[in-house]
């Protein structure tokens, strides 16, 4: 992903599953030498899903904008951050996890906050960049990179690279530990936020494998990690994912239900069992659709409903009845 440095108002989306590294792209995109060159300071991070509860609106995304910028925040804050984001020559704006915006039960929030996406995303100075969980977007904005594919997990050989560089393991780098090591990536799916938890704890991967399938506990401690150094995001699993099933409906049990059937079955759920479960399972494609839109499922290639490793190791919340 590049920024065109010909035109001001490239519209960039990066969409993908819980704790598959679009904050980590995003910020990876802002920090790089030739971002920091060419804006400087002009640079503005909001992450979406760390306001404080009263702010988790449009109101509170725009009034959180106008503070980054240095207005107050009365008035019409719309007209304040358009007239001033109008008066840089440069400025990128990127909000992280838009989703805890925009996807939202209440149909006229998600009005308001495409409104408020339209407005930043037709100024021609603005460089906007969003993140979203899953791989519904916006629609009203007219993407640059409308058509790219949702992030998916590492490679095998990725993965392992990306374990090799965080791990401060030494035995991880000999002949014997290597198959083991791809075995082990084999196990989370090659998923990112995964890789790293592993690499971090600093073992050989022959006693980390042998951990992850032989203790239950031991994958869920792993999930609940929380490690912040003060330059990368959060990097609990738990945490991740639950962003994502908050965005569920709430008192709608069945799309809990449906996650659990995929959960039960490591392969995938194949395109004959979703059969059954439209007979037996209450308006199943909106179930599906609603797990799906957060990153929660996801169709593979051969038809099969399929989760993450980190997600169907997830110990779900009870279900309200």
């Amino acid at each position: 992903m590049a920024l065109d440095q010909t035109k001001g108002n490239a519209r960039l989306i990066i969409k993908g599953p819980p704790g598959i590294g679009k904050t980590a792209l995003a910020i990876t995109v802002l920090t790089d030498k030739r971002i920091k060159n060419a804006f400087g300071t002009s640079r503005i991070f909001i992450r979406c899903a760390e306001l404080k509860e009263s702010d988790r609106s449009v109101h509170g995304l725009l009034r959180n904008l106008a503070l980054k910028l240095g207005l107050t925040d009365d008035g019409d804050l719309y007209n304040k951050v358009e007239t001033l984001l109008g008066s840089f020559q440069r400025v990128v704006v990127v909000l992280d996890g838009l989703e805890a915006i925009w996807n939202s039960e209440d149909s006229n929030a998600e009005v308001e906050a495409e409104r408020l996406l339209d407005l930043l995303s037709d100024i021609d100075q603005v460089v906007l960049i969003a993140t979203v969980r899953g791989k519904a977007i916006p629609q009203n904005v007219r993407w640059t990179n409308r058509l790219d594919d949702p992030l998916d997990a590492l490679s095998s050989a990725d993965a392992c690279t990306t374990f090799l560089e965080r791990t401060d393991c030494k035995q991880a780098h000999e002949v014997n530990e290597l198959p083991l090591l791809t075995t082990l990536i084999e196990q989370v799916d090659g998923h990112p936020q995964a890789v790293v938890l592993l690499a971090r704890l600093g073992d050989r991967p022959s006693k980390l494998l042998r951990e992850w399938t032989e203790y239950d506990q031991w994958r869920t401690d792993i999930l609940e990690a929380d490690d912040h150094n003060g330059k990368e995001p959060e990097l609990s699993m738990c945490v991740s994912i639950m962003l994502s099933i908050r965005l569920l409906p709430k008192n709608n049990p069945r799309p809990l239900e449906l996650l659990e059937r995929c959960q039960a079955s490591p392969d995938g759920l194949t395109e004959e069992v979703q059969e059954e479960l439209r007979r037996t399972l209450p308006r199943f494609d909106r179930q599906r659709r609603l797990l799906e839109r957060p990153g929660l499922v996801q169709a593979a290639d051969t038809g099969k409903l399929t989760t993450l490793a980190p997600v169907r190791y997830f110990k779900l919340p009870e279900r309200s009845t």
